[in-house]
C-alpha cells in the first residue's frame, strides 16, 4: 500500500506489537519521529502502546516529543 500512498510509520507499530515485535515497532516509531509523524502526538496516551511504557527507547521517544520529562 505504501507504494501508492503515504503510510505513517506510526501505523505500522501497533501490528508489530501485537505480533510480539516491540523492537521493530520502536524502529517504526523512531522513523516517525524523524519525519515528524503527527500521529505521535498521542503516543503517551494511546492504548496500543501500553506494553512499551517501561521500555527505555519508548521513554526516549516521549522525551524527544516533549511528552515526558527527563
Amino acid at each position: 500500500m505504501s507504494s501508492h500512498m503515504f503510510v505513517a510509520p506510526s501505523a505500522l507499530a501497533p501490528p508489530l506489537l501485537a505480533l510480539g515485535e516491540p523492537d521493530r515497532a520502536l524502529d517504526w516509531l523512531e522513523k516517525g519521529l524523524a519525519i515528524h509523524d503527527p500521529h505521535l502526538a498521542l503516543l503517551a496516551v494511546h492504548q496500543s502502546y501500553l506494553a512499551l511504557h517501561d521500555h527505555p527507547r519508548f521513554q526516549r521517544l516521549l522525551v524527544s516529543l516533549g511528552l515526558a520529562d527527563v
